[in-house]
Parts: structure tokens; sequence; C-alpha cells
């Protein structure tokens, strides 16, 4: 008698673990396929030189050949051009928290999870390449469950190693540095003596640091470094805390624009290569803004828009654009903000994109500044990002992807 209710209580303990699963899912990542591989997407004017607005986008999304990869509720999901059908998903069975997650190449896109978790997806294969787990850094893990005022949050970023992408993870005050092909730790940092890690960020062949001391950032020499993404050693300190802002432009260089120009640094040890001046009113760095391609680096300013070349900053070419409705007063009145991203250039260095006025797009030819096209849209445009050779761009509500 007493070994059929053992029986019969582990029958209906595995009933129960059945029906649970059922309801919450198994435990663990997971990516489910929806509609296997991608449909071919050869839509009407790709590849032709016009402007053709070819489907609609997601701003916050990442093209991969014939999907787009976006967050999707306690997860991501990869949605085919084709036909807006999901071609796979992956979520976490349990709803631990999403934290941030980025493009690392042109095939992997790597997420962060709030309990240390960081996961690198193949994006075309739709399986996950590898795990990694961070250890606990100087702040309490607790800390990490949301990104409120004075907290420091996650940051995820990617920084080069010759070849190979080093991804970054900013996570309770400190830095992890993986080898984006196996997951691997390649290198930690945390300086307990200037206080946990603010802001982190891997830009090319830097990894740019700022520290908090108490409640308030601090501009300090000693304080404020660049990284090597090879092993984490120092390269150089900056006390200028703008200099966070720089954008790697290849050739083991970062960019900085802000209201004194146009600003070139070497990132092994941040000494300055050349300068270029810049037309703009606003009072804060756009580095985001460039149009990175090759040997070149293209600005957009209140006149022209302007190609350098990254090794020297001479001028490769150049093309005179209208300022007329895109530098306009903030809301408020009390600064001069451009309200609209039109001064953003996007290129693949084949094609660069920049805003003729506000409502003018035009196509030139990367390397000779040949205008190919032009379009005018009915609203205020924004350039948004360049993928898989592809412009994302926002005209009033909706975002759209251009060729």
């Amino acid at each position: 008698m007493l070994d059929l209710m053992r029986v019969v209580q582990a029958v209906a303990g595995a009933i129960v673990s059945i029906v649970l699963v059922g309801l919450i899912g198994w435990p663990g990542e997971t990516i489910t396929s929806m509609a296997g591989h991608p449909e071919p997407w050869n839509p009407p004017g790709r590849g032709t030189p016009p402007i053709d607005v070819l489907n609609k986008a997601d701003k916050y999304g990442e093209i991969f050949g014939d999907v787009q990869v976006m967050r999707r509720g306690y997860g991501v999901a990869a949605v085919r051009l084709a036909d807006g059908i999901d071609s796979w998903v992956y979520q976490h069975r349990w709803d631990h928290e999403l934290g941030p997650h980025i493009r690392v190449d042109e095939r992997y896109y790597a997420v962060a999870w709030r309990d240390g978790r960081v996961t690198l997806i193949d994006v075309p294969a739709a399986r996950i390449a590898w795990r990694a787990h961070m250890s606990d850094g100087p702040l309490p893990r607790a800390h990490q469950a949301s990104d409120e005022e004075g907290v420091t949050p996650w940051g995820l970023s990617v920084a080069r190693h010759g070849s190979t992408p080093v991804l970054v993870v900013l996570h309770d005050g400190r830095i992890d540095a993986l080898d984006s092909r196996t997951g691997a730790i390649r290198w930690s940092y945390q300086s307990p003596s200037c206080g946990p890690i603010s802001k982190a960020r891997g830009e090319g062949g830097a990894v740019l640091v700022v520290h908090r001391r108490g409640d308030r950032e601090v501009g300090d020499r000693d304080v404020n470094v660049a990284l090597s993404p090879d092993d984490g050693r120092l390269l150089w300190t900056f006390s200028d805390g703008a200099l966070y802002e720089s954008r790697a432009i290849g050739a083991d260089r970062l960019a900085l624009a802000d209201i004194d120009g146009l600003v070139v640094r070497r990132a092994v040890d941040g000494k300055i290569l050349w300068r270029a001046p810049l037309t703009r009113p606003a009072n804060d760095s756009f580095s985001d803004a460039f149009g990175v391609a090759g040997d070149l680096l293209t600005v957009r300013t209140e006149t022209e828009v302007v190609a350098h070349r990254v090794a020297d900053g001479r001028i490769a070419w150049r093309h005179p654009v209208s300022g007329s409705g895109a530098w306009l007063d903030s809301v408020d009145g009390t600064s001069r903000a451009p309200p609209t991203v039109v001064d953003t250039v996007l290129t693949d260095g084949v094609h660069t994109y920049a805003a003729e006025d506000a409502r003018t797009l035009v196509k030139f030819d990367a390397r000779t500044g040949r205008v190919i096209d032009r379009r005018r849209f009915d609203e205020e445009l924004y350039l948004e990002d360049m993928q898989d050779g592809l412009a994302v761009i926002s005209v009033g509500d909706s975002s759209m992807m251009i060729d």
C-alpha cells in the first residue's frame, strides 16, 4: 500500500509539473522558429539610383538581410521583411527583465538580462551561439533592476580587437569585456578608488569610461579613462567629459564634434591628429551624427555636406545645403538646440544620405559627392541609422527603409 501511495504521489507530481510547464514554459532561454527561413526580400526599387521607400521600419530594430530584429516583450524577435511574419522569437520563459541589446556585426546580436546573463544570437541561423554570466560588481545586484536616477545602469557596446569585436558589458558598476566568438571574459575592470563606473562604451580601438564618486560624476584627469579593448590596460586619461561622446571613424581614430569644431584623436593615446572648423549653432556634441565609411568622415553643417579624409582631414568633396528650417529654437526658447537630426549623415561607403533641408533627402555618391537623387517629403525627416546598406529614416510618425 505504501508503494502504491508513492507511485500515486509521483504521478500526481509529474502531472502538476507538466501543467505548470504548459502554463509557464520551460525555464531558461529559448529561440522558437515561427515561420522557418526568411522569404527572399527583393522589393521594387532596391539597387536602383532613385531614392525609393522600400518598407516600414522599426527605428529601434536592426536589419539583417531579410529580417529585422527588434525588442518583443521579454525578448527579441526577427521579423521577415518580405511579409511581416515572425521568423523566430527569442525569450526567457520566466519573466526576467531584459536589459540592453545590440548588433555586434553583420551576423550576430547580443542581449543582456538584468540577472547578469549575456547571450549572443546567430541571427541567420536562429540559434544561441553562446551564453555568459557576469559576476557581481561593487554595487548590489538589486540596484540593477531598474535605471532609476542615480543608479548605475547596464550598458552594452562593441569595441574592436583587430578584426574581432569585443563586447563591452557594464554592470554592477564594473566592466567585463567578452570575446564575441566564444563569450569568454577577456578582461574585467573596476576601480574602487574612483567609485563605481557610471558610463562605459566601446568605440573602435578604445573603451571610454567615466566613474562616479558619491552622487556626482567627476571630471578629474585620474577618473575618466580610455582602456584597450585588447586587454583592458590604461591607454590615456581625459578631464573633458565631452570626450566620452567621441566616435570611432576607423584607422584607430576617434572624432568629436562640438561648438569648438571637429577634432580627431588617435585612439591609442588620445593625441590630436587634426582639426576642422564646423558651422553649427548648437552647443552640444553631435558626433553620433557623423557618416563614417571607408576612409571618409562626412558631416552636415548649417551650410554644406562635407566629406573629410580620415587620415589627414583634407576635404574630399563638399555640397551646399540649406539651413532653412533645420535650426530652430527649443520649445522653451532658452537654447538653440535643433529639434530634429537633419544634421545627421548616413553612409555605407557606396551611397551617402543627408537632408538638403528639413524635408528633402539627398542621395550622394559616397566617394565623389555627386548627387544621385533627391526626394521631398510632406513632413520633417529624421535620419536614424544605416543598416545593411539601407537608410532608416523617420518622416512624421512613420519610420521607413530607404534605398
